[in-house]
């Protein structure tokens, strides 16, 4: 008889601001769920989002969603014991004009704690100047990382809390989530390299047809068998070193993927619903794939996006990881070995040494069986 012992979780790798976000792809369309946690107070705060088409029907969303996201997707750690027996193209103008302004606001609305705006750029220098003269205060050096998507005709989601709520302790705001069509997957990294800290970690979640792969950073799973106990640990586990080792021979540009598998199974279909705010059972939904990756990234390694393709060769993987128990044996199973091995060695004088075939056979059997004893 045997038993599974559930004997830790991963959690949060860092301390620093977390990055976390749902992309919800069926070909088409992509559904963005987004969170980030902040240090400062939300007086500071000003959430500038590159997309690559224009974004449409922002709202708030619950914070419900990544808690059961984590729930159903960290990689929690298991002991397997005795019990008995032996992972917006936009339309400008090619040359300045008052007609088409270098930076023109496409729309602008309301998303819980946020007043948000959609903005189109045709200079990254005007965008920066646009941004700080309606207090978004903007870093100095963003007018090169904002270059490059402006190169590529992106528009802009710029976020701040509400003036009326700004008195409040909000470090964590609730995810904000938004749609644009798109035919490619790609998740805005590069613009976070100008407020990055130390060490940054980021959680995608991709809900697809199939399993998703990162395509220009390296992408990995950790194994079991790499994995024993430590008690010391955060998941009583040595997984957080196993992660970061790996992120260090990837020049911190690798995520790990720690969960892919189908939403459509009875168990979770509830979170299939809760992600694609629809029934799973009525309807044809094309996205029922969830790939969960993780990255733990330095602001020297922000160097790009992250762009997302199917993962063809990949195989379901579930959170569970079953690791070796590091127990030494108990003095009881010694006994019982000890005493298993004395047996191995009067059968070898007894019937092996024998001149009658029969009996030799026997005793192999015999053996083998003593063997199969000690092993277990």
């Amino acid at each position: 008889m045997f038993s599974r012992v559930e004997i830790g979780k991963s959690g949060s790798l860092v301390t620093s601001p977390k990055q976390e976000a749902v992309l919800i792809f069926d070909g088409s369309t992509v559904q963005v769920v987004l969170r980030t946690h902040f240090r400062r107070g939300p007086q500071e705060v000003a959430w500038i989002v590159p997309v690559p088409a224009k974004p449409t029907d922002v709202q708030p969303c619950a914070d419900r969603v990544f808690d059961q996201l984590e729930s159903e997707t960290a990689p929690r750690f298991y002991i397997v014991e005795r019990t008995g027996g032996l992972h917006l193209g936009c339309g400008g103008a090619a040359t300045r004009s008052e007609i088409a302004p270098a930076v023109s606001v496409e729309k602008a609305g309301t998303a819980g704690v946020f007043q948000w705006v959609v903005l189109a750029a045709r200079d990254a220098s005007e965008l920066v100047a646009w941004l700080n003269e309606n207090k978004f205060a903007v870093p100095p050096e963003s007018e090169a990382a904002f270059a490059r998507y402006v190169a590529e005709n992106w528009h802009w989601l710029a976020m701040k809390v509400r003036p009326e709520l700004a008195d409040k302790t909000i470090l964590a705001p609730h995810p904000v989530v938004y749609t644009y069509r798109e035919t490619r997957l790609v998740y805005p990294l590069a613009i976070s390299r100008i407020s990055a800290d130390l060490e940054n970690e980021i959680v995608l979640y991709v809900v697809a047809p199939g399993r998703y792969r990162c395509d220009n950073w390296a992408n990995e799973e950790i194994s079991s068998q790499a994995l024993r106990p430590d008690e010391m640990a955060p998941s009583r586990t040595n997984y957080e070193e196993v992660f970061r080792r790996a992120a260090d021979e990837r020049g911190g540009r690798v995520f790990i993927t720690e969960f892919a598998q189908g939403l459509d199974t009875v168990g979770l279909r509830p979170l299939l619903g809760l992600l694609t705010q629809r029934d799973p059972l009525q309807g044809n939904l094309k996205a029922t794939f969830l790939t969960r990756l993780r990255a733990v990234v330095c602001p020297r390694a922000m160097d790009r996006d992250v762009i997302l393709v199917p993962d063809s060769q990949g195989e379901p993987l579930p959170n569970e990881r079953y690791l070796r128990s590091a127990a030494s044996p108990s003095a009881p199973m010694m006994l019982v070995g000890a005493m298993a091995l004395v047996g191995a060695l009067l059968t070898v004088r007894c019937f092996i040494a024998s001149d009658q075939w029969a009996l030799r056979v026997a005793g192999v059997l015999l053996l083998i069986a003593v063997c199969i004893l000690i092993a277990l």
